[in-house]
This record gives C-alpha cells, sequence and structure tokens, in this order.
C-alpha cells in the first residue's frame, strides 16, 4: 500500500528560498537537503525503488543509496520538482514524517510566507522583532518606518 501523496505550492519562489523554508520547518534538515538547479535528482521508496521522475530537493529517506537517512523522515525520500507553471510540485510519504508535519504542503507554504516576509524586511528599512507562534499561527512582528505625512505632529 503507498502512503505518497503529490501536491503543488500555490507560491512561487526560488530554489534557495524553498531550502531555507524547509530548514525553518525543521532544523534538522540543514546538512539533509540535497539540490540540483536542473532538477535531476532521483527519489527513492522506502523499500530502495527508484521512482520514474526526477527532481530538484530531495529530502532522504532509510533506503536512499547516496545520502544518509534525514532526521524524522521515517520512510521515503521527500522530493520537489518545479512544475510547468513555475509552482513547486511535491511528492512526499506522510505515513514517515512526524505527526506534526502531516500537513506538509501547508508547513511549506507557510514557511515559505514566513521567508519572503523576512526577506522584505531585510532588504528595506524594516527591523524584525519577533517570531513566535500564537495558538497554530505563526506571527513575525516587524518595525517599519512610517512616512511624515503619516506622523502625528504635535
Amino acid at each position: 500500500m503507498s502512503h505518497w501523496q503529490s501536491g503543488k505550492i500555490e507560491v512561487k519562489c526560488s530554489l534557495s528560498l524553498l531550502e531555507k523554508s524547509l530548514i525553518d520547518m525543521m532544523k534538522d534538515w540543514k546538512d539533509h537537503i540535497y539540490t540540483s538547479e536542473d532538477g535531476t535528482l532521483p527519489l527513492y521508496t522506502y523499500q530502495g525503488a527508484k521512482d520514474p521522475d526526477t527532481y530538484h530537493l530531495v529530502i532522504p529517506g532509510c533506503a536512499n543509496p547516496h545520502h544518509a537517512q534525514a532526521p524524522k523522515v521515517i520512510y521515503s525520500d521527500i522530493g520537489i520538482k518545479k512544475g510547468g507553471n513555475g509552482k513547486w510540485e511535491i511528492k512526499v510519504d506522510i505515513s514517515g514524517l512526524p505527526q506534526d508535519m502531516k500537513n506538509f504542503e501547508g508547513k511549506l507554504a507557510a514557511s515559505i510566507a514566513a521567508m519572503k516576509v523576512k526577506k522584505i524586511a531585510n532588504s528595506s528599512k524594516n527591523k524584525q522583532t519577533a517570531d513566535f507562534m500564537k495558538g497554530k499561527k505563526r506571527c513575525i512582528r516587524l518595525i517599519a518606518p512610517v512616512k511624515d505625512k503619516y506622523k502625528i505632529h504635535v
């Protein structure tokens, strides 16, 4: 029985930002994410079978013959490739991930959005002051400069 799930992330971003977003989701994956700009990385099941497609990013599972198993990726590899419309397509075996990763697509989309907010904050005169969870929502607090016409003059 297969537990593979395929889906699309409804945001566009660079491969670099995608990698940073995955590290943001799971810090332990930092040294276990493999990328290929030309999308030639193979994907393996937990039994060692090779997927017919190739991917731009792979996080190895237990039977990947080329790389050590990533923490908390118990079964098959996680594969992400860029689709024709520029959006990322995911292939993941969610049964081999921790319970809090069962909504993998949603968590990744949220992490990409958070990385984009941080990038905007760092590229302008904004300053990030906090990054925290409020219930199930992630909050990033910024201080942004206010134009003179919006300032209160006493």
